[in-house]
């Protein structure tokens, strides 16, 4: 990452819920985001990895597995919504008014 704050060189993990980075050898990330706080995500070059996290400068990786990032986090992040959606339907038929 060439961003002001990171050290140069980090790698990112892919994971459920989030994206964390983390420095060389080391299994503890240095910054954990939600799929919730990042706007948007893609490769602006076949070799760039681009993440915005709401508020903050947009996060870069030099990478060549650009388009299996991609494609994992898009799963995770529909596997959230699609959860959500259960969830809130779940909710709504709960609360569903009683009728006499």
């Amino acid at each position: 990452s060439k961003e002001a704050g990171y050290p140069p060189n980090l790698f990112l993990g892919v994971g459920y819920k989030n994206v964390a980075l983390y420095r060389k050898d080391e299994t503890r990330p240095i910054q954990t985001y939600n799929y919730e706080e990042i706007s948007s995500f893609g490769a602006p070059k076949s070799n760039v990895y681009r993440i915005v996290i709401d508020g903050r400068s947009p996060i870069q990786f030099e990478t060549e597995m650009v388009l299996e990032i991609a494609k994992l986090m898009k799963a995770y992040i529909n596997e959230i919504v699609k959860k959500a959606v259960q969830n809130s339907e779940v909710l709504r038929d709960t609360l569903k008014p009683i009728e006499n």
